[in-house]
């Protein structure tokens, strides 16, 4: 508790609350979407896997990026990539068009 004394901690803190909500959530709601659609569990399991295989295929130039550039830079511009990549989602539905 003492370390939420500290503002940088609570900003940090609040920050990645924030970003890891928002990661976990949106396959969730792509589930969702693929049901809405009338996609099968099979396909809801493929859209899992093919989130799953992008995050793993990212991870080791994720890792030179962040071993290279300064940490807080690396955090921003992932985190706000990401809430634009979840934010343009929608748009690629079938039912956007």
């Amino acid at each position: 508790m003492e370390a939420l004394g500290d503002r940088n901690f609570r900003l940090l803190f609040a920050g990645r609350a924030i970003s890891y909500f928002g990661t976990y959530l949106a396959p969730i709601a792509v589930a969702f979407a693929i049901l809405d659609l009338g996609g099968s569990a099979t396909e809801v399991g493929l859209s899992f896997a093919a989130w799953t295989i992008a995050q793993v295929s990212t991870l080791a130039f994720g890792g030179v990026i962040g071993d290279r550039l300064p940490r807080r830079a690396v955090m921003i511009a992932s985190d706000l990539m990401r809430a634009v990549l979840v934010a343009l989602l929608p748009f690629t539905s079938p039912r956007s068009r």
